[in-house]
C-alpha cells in the first residue's frame, strides 16, 4: 500500500543515513520502485506515444488509489516496468522511458509522485540550508560541493531525468526546472565571488565549471568501485580550491 512503500523506503534512508553518523552532508535518497512508476503519473501521454487511446484508462487501473504511481507493487511479476509492458508490448526502456517522461513532464511527476517531489525539494533547499549556516567564504562553497556530491550518490535515476530530458518539456515545465537550476548556479556564484570577488565576470562560469564536474559523475562512478561519491568529493573540493597539486590521495 502506499503508506507501507513510503514508509519501507523512508526507514531504509533513515537507517542509511543512521549508519553513517547522521552526518548533515549525507542526504540518501532510494526511488521507489524503478523510474517506470513516473510514467504512470500522466497514462494519456503514454498512450498518445504508442498510438493506442485504450491504453489510458488500462494504465490507470494499474495506479493505487490513494497512493499514486509510486505505489505500484514491486513484486517480481507485478512491479512498474512489467506492467507497463503488458499494455504496452513494444515498449523499450532507453528510449521510450526518457522520451515519455519528457512528454509528462517534470512538474506532473513532482505533483503525481510525492516522494520524487521530496527529493527535488531537498535539493533546492540544500542551498538555503548551507547559507543559514554563515560559513566562511572557503567553507561555505565547501560544504556546497559535499552536499551536493553526497545526495547525487542515490540518485541516478533522478538526475538523468535532469539533465538529459528537459529539452523535452512543455514551456511551462521547462522554465520551472529552469529557474530551479538558476537559482544553484547563483548560490555557488555567489560562494566563489564572496571567496574570490576579484574575479569579477567569472564567477558564473567558474560555478558552471564546478557543477559540471559534480552533475557527470554519475556517467562513469561505478557502485562497488574503488572511488564513491564520498570518498570523491573532497577531491573535487580540493581541485576546485587548489588546483592538481591541492590534491591529496587519501
Amino acid at each position: 500500500g502506499h503508506g507501507a512503500a513510503n514508509q519501507q523506503v523512508a526507514g531504509v534512508q533513515t537507517e542509511l543515513a543512521a549508519a553513517f553518523g547522521n552526518p548533515p552532508r549525507f542526504l540518501p535518497f532510494l526511488a521507489l520502485h524503478e523510474f517506470e512508476a513516473w510514467m504512470f503519473a500522466d497514462p494519456n501521454v503514454v498512450s498518445v506515444h504508442f498510438g493506442s487511446p485504450a491504453i489510458a484508462a488500462r494504465l490507470a487501473a494499474e495506479v493505487p488509489n490513494p497512493g499514486g504511481p509510486e505505489a505500484i507493487n514491486h513484486g517480481p511479476t507485478s512491479h512498474p516496468s512489467v506492467r507497463l509492458v503488458k499494455h504496452c508490448p513494444s515498449y523499450k526502456k532507453a528510449s521510450d522511458g526518457p522520451t515519455v517522461l519528457a512528454k509528462i513532464g517534470i512538474a506532473t511527476i513532482r505533483e503525481r509522485c510525492p516522494h520524487f517531489a521530496g527529493w527535488l525539494a531537498r535539493l533546492e533547499a540544500l542551498v538555503q540550508d548551507v547559507h543559514l549556516m554563515r560559513l566562511a567564504p572557503q567553507a561555505q562553497l565547501q560544504e556546497l560541493i559535499l552536499r551536493f556530491m553526497q545526495v547525487y550518490a542515490h540518485a541516478q535515476n533522478e538526475h538523468r531525468v535532469l539533465t538529459e530530458d528537459v529539452k523535452f518539456l512543455t514551456d511551462v515545465d521547462r522554465e520551472a526546472v529552469l529557474a530551479g537550476q538558476r537559482r544553484v548556479v547563483t548560490a555557488f556564484a555567489d560562494a566563489i565571488a564572496a571567496l574570490r570577488p576579484d574575479l569579477r565576470g567569472l564567477h558564473k562560469p567558474l560555478a558552471m565549471l564546478l557543477l559540471g564536474t559534480i552533475n557527470w559523475t554519475f556517467t562513469w562512478l561505478r557502485e562497488g568501485g574503488a572511488l564513491t561519491h564520498a570518498t570523491l568529493a573532497p577531491l573535487v573540493v580540493q581541485l576546485f580550491l587548489g588546483g592538481l597539486p591541492a590534491v591529496q590521495q587519501g
